[in-house]
């Protein structure tokens, strides 16, 4: 401990010593903030050893400066009902204090939303946030000891083809078989799925996807794997080769999404004619062939396509024809891949893609999970 505390343990004189210590700091979350802080180097001193200090702990920057923590506390934190729980919280927490929320599982929208606010955070699960003026930590930490242990629901495809499975209908029930012969995966690996979804309060007690929360989720694992190519396949014997699929849109195939599906679906966006289409293909052979027959693009030039490997075979299935849609002005041709995979794409840039996703509900018979 640094020698800024007199013999009795005291902090120095703050601005805000004259108001008594917060009574609703739970102890476990105290100790969870104060063992997660001193992985990253800093000191967080317990109510217990700092004498009357009217807050849950004072963190010690390295520069001896004090900073007065307040700690809100919760098992899982969604977006849903966050935004009224963010004002109670703000409504008590005293000034000149950094408010950390303690949470067993904080959603990766909700983290989003926290931030925003001027909230900082520990995941017990393994991730903390402190922010204020001077500070700024944003680290992958050790998981609490003594947090609740829960299954992982992404620990595997699986989770991505679950997940993505159950936001497709959301107004159905999950059915471990029925889900498991559409995914192609076995019953045992869906239900520890699952399960671990309902852990994670992911699941309604009625067996549905809780939304936008599991959506948000699995938008925090989309992370498809690309390459950019200087052609498109057009001749008979490229389209074979490569399991293109033009004849069938309800078999498997190639399937465009990102911007300009999202364009053909009515969602606010605007693109130029020759922008580079994205397109999904169903497995990484096909990936390895296109690399091989369509030329990847130089990194100073604009490649004519993106090819992406798709995180379920379920983008590449029941594809859209972009004919049928009023939103086709540009006269889309390729055919595309559902609304919630192009919304999934989106999203991945956090300034323009979620402002777009905000604006914009899919055409039916696709409900908006987001």
């Amino acid at each position: 401990m640094r020698s800024v505390f007199g013999n009795d343990r005291t902090p120095k004189p703050c601005d805000d010593l004259r108001v008594t210590r917060s009574p609703h700091a739970d102890p476990n979350a105290v100790e969870e903030l104060a063992d997660a802080v001193a992985t990253v180097g800093l000191d967080f001193v317990r109510p217990d050893e700092a004498g009357d200090v009217p807050a849950d702990g004072v963190l010690v920057l390295p520069d001896d400066r004090q900073l007065l923590v307040e700690i809100e506390t919760s098992s899982l934190v969604t977006t849903k009902g966050l935004r009224d729980q963010l004002r109670l919280w703000s409504h008590r927490r005293r000034a000149n204090t950094i408010g950390v929320v303690v949470a067993d599982r904080i959603t990766a929208d909700a983290r989003e939303e926290l931030r925003a606010a001027g909230w900082s955070w520990l995941d017990t699960r393994g991730h903390l946030r402190l922010a204020a003026d001077g500070l700024l930590i944003d680290a992958n930490v050790p998981a609490a000891l003594h947090a609740p242990r829960r299954r992982e629901p992404f620990a595997g495809r699986v989770g991505i083809e679950v997940a993505s499975a159950m936001l497709l209908t959301p107004e159905r029930a999950v059915s471990i078989r029925p889900l498991a012969a559409q995914i192609g995966r076995a019953p045992s690996s869906v239900s520890a799925t699952i399960a671990a979804f309902r852990d994670a309060n992911l699941v309604t007690p009625a067996g549905l996807p809780r939304t936008p929360e599991l959506f948000w989720e699995l938008a925090s694992r989309w992370r498809p794997t690309e390459l950019a190519i200087a052609l498109e396949p057009r001749d008979g014997g490229l389209l074979t080769a490569l399991r293109v699929n033009f004849d069938d849109f309800d078999e498997p195939g190639w399937a465009l999404g990102d911007s300009r599906a999202a364009a053909v679906y009515g969602a606010p966006i605007a693109i130029k004619s020759n922008h580079p289409p994205v397109l999904y293909v169903p497995d990484q052979q096909v990936m390895r062939r296109a690399a091989q027959l369509l030329v990847p693009a130089r990194e100073d030039s604009t490649p004519t396509a993106v090819v992406r490997v798709a995180p379920t075979p379920l983008v590449c299935t029941h594809r859209q024809d972009p004919s049928s849609f009023p939103g086709n002005g540009n006269g889309e041709h390729w055919p595309m891949t559902r609304p919630l995979f192009v919304a999934l794409d989106l999203v991945q840039d956090p300034g323009r893609g979620r402002e777009i996703v905000d604006g914009w509900t899919p055409p039916e018979p696709w409900s908006r999970v987001w």
